[in-house]
C-alpha cells in the first residue's frame, strides 16, 4: 500500500482523570510516534484529576507545543470526547487510552488505513502489558484477551488479516463524520464506543481493524480492581438501552448474563425439584469443561503450567461478575418499555444474523423443504446431523492452509475435487503437492479464508456463496448466466473462462481467484448419469441408496474433471506469473466418520479426509506479477446486479439447500 501524500492534521484525544501512574507512559510514546509533529495535536481532556495527573500532562505541555490540556468538569469520557472534537483542530480524529502505549506507527497506520481502506473508522489489536508481574496480573491480563474470556472481541483477541467489524477499541474517525452521526452519547457512563459505531454502521459507514495498529495496554493488576471493572462493564452492557434508540451491545455482551441466569435459575429451582440440581451441575461441569480446555492452550503458548491452576478460577470470577453487574442493570430497566423494545429487536436481529440464530433458522427450513422426502430422511440427515455435532459440540482443530498467505499470482479453484482424483486424471505440467483445506464445503472454505479485506485481490466465480462475501475484494465478479443454469444446472467453464480473461486484461497486476463449478456435479461431461437428468436428486444419494454403482459415479465425476481441466490449462497459458490450481474441499463416496456408525456422500460431512485433502499444483512461470493496490479506487465492485432468489435457486441446483 502505498503513503499517503501531504499528511493532514490529527487531532488526538485523551480523556483520563487520575492516571498519575500511566499518563506519562501514553504521552511519552505519542511523542515517539512518527507521524509530523506539526500535523499532529494532543488534547488531554482532564476530569478534574485529584491527584498529579494535571501537573504531568503540563510539564510535557511546555516541553511539546502540540500537547495540550482541557477541562472535563463532567468527568465522564463521553462528555470529554465531545469537549475534545469541538476543540478540535484536525480533520482526523483519533482516540486514545491514557491507559495504553503505542506503537510508534500507530498514528500513521491508522491515517494511512483510514484513507487507504476507504473505512469510516479505523482501530487496532491491544495487547497487555504487566507492570506488575504477579502471576494474579498475568491471569487477567490473559483472560481479557482470550475468545473464552471476550468472544470474538478481535481488538483484544488479535486478528491476523484486517477485517471489518462491528467495533474497534479508541478508533480513528474523520472529523466530519460526526456531523452526520451525531457525537458520543453523553448519557453513557460505558459503552459509548460501541453505541457510537453501532450508529456509525446504521448509517452506512464500515468499521476496520487492522493488525499492523497495536497497542500495548495495562490490564488492573489487583483482582478485585479487575472484578470491580468487570461489575460496571457488565452492568453498563444493558443500561444504555434506557439511553439510546440504537442498539446498545453485541450478543456477545449478553453471553455473561445467559450463563448467570442459567445458573442462579436452576440453582433456585432445584429446592422444588432435586432434576434441577443436576442441571446445575452439568452447566457447571460444562462450563469447567471449557475453561479448563482453553487455560491449558494458554498454558502452553505461555509456557507457564501455574496458570493452568489459576485461569480457570480467573474466567469463573470474570464472567460471573460481568452477568451479576448485568443481571442488576436488568433489574434497573424491567419497568423501561424503551428497553424491552430493544431487546426484541435484538432477538429478532441476531435471530437471521448471528450464531444460534441462523443455526435454528436452518433446522427449521430443512425441516420445512425436507421432511416428505426419503432422499432427506436417509441421506442428508444424517450428514447434517454429524457435522452439526462436529462444527458446532466438538470444535474440530483446523490445520489447513490460509490461502491468502500462500505465494500465487493467480489461483484457480475446481469446486468439489479431491486430491487422488486430480493425481488420477490431470495432465498440465507442473509441481504437485497435498494440502489441507480450511473447509469441508464450499461455504466453510470460503468463511475461514476471506474473513479479511483483500484490495489486490479480484475473485471471480461461479459458485453462488461467493455472494455472501463479495465485500472481501477489490472486485467480486459473480457469474451467473441464467440460460446456461436453467439448461445445465451449472455454469459452464468456458463462461468462467471468459470472464476471467477479461478482468486479466483490465486488471494485470492484482492477483486473481477464478473459481469454477467443476467437478462438482451437475455432470456435464462425456459419461452422463440417466437416473439424475431434469431430476431434482443428488447422484450421491443415489448412490447411498445401492441405485447406481461407484464406478459409475465415480466415472462421471471424473469426466467432469476432464471436461473442465482443458479450459484451465487455457487459461493458465494466458496468465502471466505463477499460478495454483487448487480446491476447496473434496467429496465423499461413503466414507465411514470417527464416533458415529454414519457415512458421508457427497461434502455435507465433517473434516474427514476425503473431504478436506486438496491438490496445490503449482505452475511457476515468470515473469511475476507486479501487484498494485490503488487506494483511490479501493471499492469492492459488484459486477453484476443478482436477485437473491437466483442465487438460492442457483444452490438449490447445486444440491446446498
Amino acid at each position: 500500500m502505498k503513503n499517503i501524500d501531504g499528511p493532514g492534521l490529527v487531532s488526538v484525544i485523551i480523556p483520563c482523570r487520575n492516571e498519575e501512574n500511566y499518563i506519562a507512559k501514553c504521552l511519552d510514546s505519542l511523542v515517539d510516534q512518527d507521524y509530523p509533529k506539526d500535523k499532529l495535536e494532543v488534547l488531554v481532556v482532564d476530569g478534574m484529576s485529584l491527584d498529579s495527573t494535571r501537573q504531568i500532562v503540563s510539564e510535557y505541555s511546555a516541553k511539546h507545543p502540540f500537547i495540550r490540556i482541557l477541562d472535563n468538569p463532567d468527568k465522564i469520557t463521553p462528555f470529554a470526547m465531545n469537549r475534545g472534537i469541538h476543540h478540535a483542530k484536525g480533520d482526523i480524529i483519533m482516540k486514545v487510552d491514557a491507559h495504553t502505549v503505542y506503537d510508534p506507527r500507530y498514528i500513521s497506520n491508522s491515517v494511512r488505513y483510514l484513507h487507504g481502506f476507504k473505512s469510516d473508522n479505523v482501530g487496532g489489536v491491544l495487547k497487555p502489558i504487566f507492570d506488575h508481574k504477579t502471576l494474579i496480573a498475568r491471569a487477567i491480563g490473559l483472560s481479557i484477551s482470550s475468545p473464552f474470556g471476550v468472544g470474538n472481541s478481535y481488538f483484544r483477541i488479535g486478528s491476523k488479516k484486517p477485517r471489518w467489524v462491528d467495533t474497534v477499541a479508541f478508533g480513528c474517525y474523520r472529523k466530519k463524520i460526526f456531523d452526520k452521526i451525531g457525537f458520543y452519547n453523553e448519557k453513557l457512563v460505558r459503552g459509548q464506543d460501541i453505541e457510537l459505531n453501532l450508529r456509525l454502521q446504521r448509517a452506512g459507514g464500515r468499521i476496520l481493524l487492522h493488525p499492523d495498529i497495536v497497542g500495548f495496554y495495562y490490564p488492573p493488576s489487583k483482582l478485585i480492581v479487575f472484578l470491580r471493572h468487570s461489575f460496571r462493564n457488565g452492568l453498563w452492557a444493558i443500561l444504555p438501552f434506557k439511553y439510546t434508540d440504537a442498539l446498545p451491545v453485541r450478543l456477545r455482551h449478553l453471553v455473561p448474563l445467559v450463563f448467570v441466569l442459567s445458573l442462579f435459575g436452576a440453582l433456585f429451582f432445584s429446592v422444588l425439584h432435586i432434576s434441577f440440581l443436576w442441571l446445575v451441575l452439568g452447566i457447571v461441569l460444562l462450563y469447567g469443561i471449557t475453561s479448563l480446555y482453553f487455560s491449558l492452550q494458554i498454558a502452553r503458548k505461555e509456557k507457564d503450567s501455574s496458570l493452568l491452576l489459576i485461569l480457570p478460577f480467573i474466567f469463573f470470577l470474570f464472567h460471573v461478575s460481568y452477568g451479576v453487574g448485568s443481571l442488576l442493570g436488568v433489574l434497573q430497566c424491567v419497568f423501561v418499555l424503551n428497553f424491552w423494545k430493544k431487546m426484541l429487536q435484538m432477538y429478532f436481529r441476531y435471530a437471521s444474523r448471528l450464531h444460534i440464530g441462523p443455526v435454528v433458522k436452518k433446522i427449521i427450513k430443512e425441516i420445512k423443504n425436507g421432511w416428505k422426502k426419503q432422499e432427506w430422511w436417509s441421506f442428508r440427515l444424517p450428514s447434517l446431523f454429524v457435522r452439526g455435532v462436529f462444527h458446532y459440540l466438538i470444535r474440530e482443530k483446523n490445520e489447513g492452509i490460509y490461502v491468502m498467505d500462500e505465494d500465487w499470482d493467480n489461483l484457480l479453484i475446481l469446486d468439489a475435487c479431491r486430491f487422488d482424483l486430480f493425481t488420477q486424471t490431470n495432465w498440465i505440467e507442473g509441481v504437485l503437492e497435498k494440502k489441507i483445506s480450511r473447509g469441508s464445503h464450499t461455504w466453510m472454505f470460503l468463511r475461514e479464508n476471506f474473513t479479511g479485506f483483500y484490495p489486490d485481490t479480484i475473485y471471480v466465480s461461479s459458485n453462488p456463496f461467493i455472494w455472501e462475501f463479495r465485500y472481501s475484494f477489490y472486485k467480486t465478479v459473480y457469474i451467473a448466466p441464467e440460460e446456461e443454469i436453467e439448461k445445465y444446472g451449472t455454469v459452464l467453464p468456458e463462461t468462467v473462462n471468459k470472464a476471467a480473461l477479461e478482468v486479466h486484461r483490465l486488471h494485470p497486476n492484482k492477483r486473481l481467484i477464478v473459481h469454477y463449478l467443476q467437478p462438482h456435479d451437475p455432470f456435464i461431461g462425456k459419461i452422463q448419469i440417466e437416473e439424475v437428468k431434469n431430476k431434482d436428486i443428488s447422484p450421491f444419494y443415489l448412490f447411498a441408496r445401492g441405485k447406481i454403482k461407484k464406478s459409475l459415479l465415480w466415472q462421471a465425476y471424473q469426466d467432469n474433471l476432464k471436461r473442465v481441466l482443458p479450459l484451465v490449462e487455457e487459461l493458465t497459458e494466458a496468465l502471466s506469473g505463477k499460478t495454483v490450481i487448487t480446491s476447496d474441499h473434496g467429496e465423499s463416496f461413503g466414507s465411514k466418520v470417527r464416533i458415529f456408525p454414519v457415512r458421508i456422500y457427497g461434502h455435507s460431512g465433517p473434516r474427514i479426509k476425503d473431504l478436506i485433502e486438496i491438490p496445490w499444483f503449482v505452475i511457476d512461470k515468470g515473469p511475476r506479477k507486479k501487484i498494485e493496490v490503488e487506494i483511490e479506487q479501493l471499492f469492492p465492485v459488484e459486477e453484476v446486479a443478482v436477485d437473491e432468489s437466483k442465487i438460492r435457486e442457483h444452490l438449490r441446483t447445486l444440491g446446498y439447500i
